[in-house]
């Protein structure tokens, strides 16, 4: 059985990337990371910010399976 992959593009990657924090769902059809930038941390997830916070626990982004 021959296995097909095809490459998409994620846009690009925020400034304030934290490289450590970069998740891959199970799936490979998501991706999230972390970002910081003034003291604030959010998490990107397939390209959508989430609210800043003061601080992201250390293992964060997670996907969880279904």
């Amino acid at each position: 059985m021959k296995m097909l992959t095809k490459e998409v593009s994620l846009g690009k990657v925020h400034p304030g990337f934290v490289e450590e924090s970069l998740a891959v769902s199970p799936d490979s059809r998501r991706v999230a990371y972390v970002t910081a930038q003034h003291g604030k941390f959010s998490v990107m997830v397939d390209g959508e910010a989430s609210k800043e916070y003061d601080a992201i626990g250390k293992g964060e982004p997670l996907f969880q399976s279904r």
